[in-house]
């Protein structure tokens, strides 16, 4: 791209602007680490409807356990009155071999008489107890499985991510119409923004270590790609232990020798979560994300 000529006649000194904007940036990152550090400290990092969740979670467990509780006892129940009639059941058989013996005693009748008739109450009751299981338990499986259904989805533990960092557009001295492009610059390389959705949520990343900046393929394309958009500019978000891999892409993506030639600006991002660039909406740059690369077909069998 062809850099605009130097206006000649007299010289203007930049040195009060240059101040003023040095001052405006030192505020910008100030206000950023108090928004990050107020965020952070909010709950820590849970929202009041990730609280109210766990809340109702513990709750369902509570009841899934009673109910799961009353539907053993009543197997349990079902479990002893097989027992009992089997019982009963053996019982009848020997009073019909007691019966057909003259030899016993008129006392063995009279106990085995009193234990039938105990045995015969036991079933009766729970014969009673079953027909009142068979009117419950279709109601208990629903509930369960409701209270299931409803824990399955709550069963969502609150996790560490950290909150999004939130970059807002300010005085860059950029042109007005300029198309901006991200990447974020860490310890161990750089991650370029490539392509996002309607929302600002990122598609289409690639990642380049520290040593491949200038040899990586898709980095280069990339590059390639901004510098042949009109006013492009690019913005490197430095998280801790980026400063290095950022000089490296800016010496890069700047130097005269090279071709792209292509604006670099700098930015220090505190914190650890996402960068929420929906500020950018209207001024990102769109790139389409990368083809993903075709299966090679299957080979065909043998006939």
């Amino acid at each position: 791209m062809a850099k605009p000529k130097a206006d000649d006649g007299m010289s203007v000194s930049l040195f009060p602007f240059m101040s003023i904007l040095a001052c405006l940036i030192g505020a910008l990152v100030v206000m950023i680490v108090v928004q990050s550090i107020n965020q952070s400290s909010q709950t820590e990092g849970r929202t009041e409807e990730d609280i109210k969740r766990a809340k109702e979670f513990l709750e369902l467990e509570k009841e899934l356990a009673q109910d799961n509780a009353k539907l053993e006892e009543l197997e349990a129940e079902i479990e002893e009155s097989q027992a009992v009639e089997e019982e009963l059941e053996n019982t009848r058989k020997r009073n019909v071999l007691l019966k057909g013996n003259l030899n016993i005693s008129e006392f063995d009748k009279e106990e085995k008489n009193r234990k039938a008739a105990e045995l015969q109450q036991i079933l009766e009751n729970l014969a009673a107890d079953l027909e009142i299981w068979k009117h419950t338990k279709p109601t208990l499986d629903a509930r369960i499985k409701e209270l299931e259904a409803k824990l399955k989805e709550l069963n969502k533990k609150p996790d560490d991510t950290p909150p999004p960092v939130v970059v807002v557009p300010s005085g860059s001295g950029a042109e007005q119409g300029t198309s901006f492009f991200f990447a974020e610059a860490g310890g161990s390389g750089l991650k370029i923004l490539r392509s996002f959705d309607q929302a600002m949520n990122v598609t289409d990343v690639i990642r380049v270590n520290t040593g491949a900046i200038g040899v990586n393929e898709d980095l280069n394309t990339w590059l390639d790609a901004v510098a042949n958009i009109e006013k492009s500019q690019i913005i490197v978000l430095v998280r801790d232990g980026g400063h290095h891999s950022s000089s490296q892409l800016r010496n890069y993506a700047m130097h005269p020798d090279h071709p792209y030639q292509v604006p670099v600006s700098r930015l220090p991002m505190p914190g650890t979560g996402d960068a929420d660039l929906k500020a950018f909406k209207a001024l990102a740059g769109k790139l389409p994300p990368r083809a993903k690369p075709q299966k090679p077909p299957a080979p065909a069998k043998p006939k």
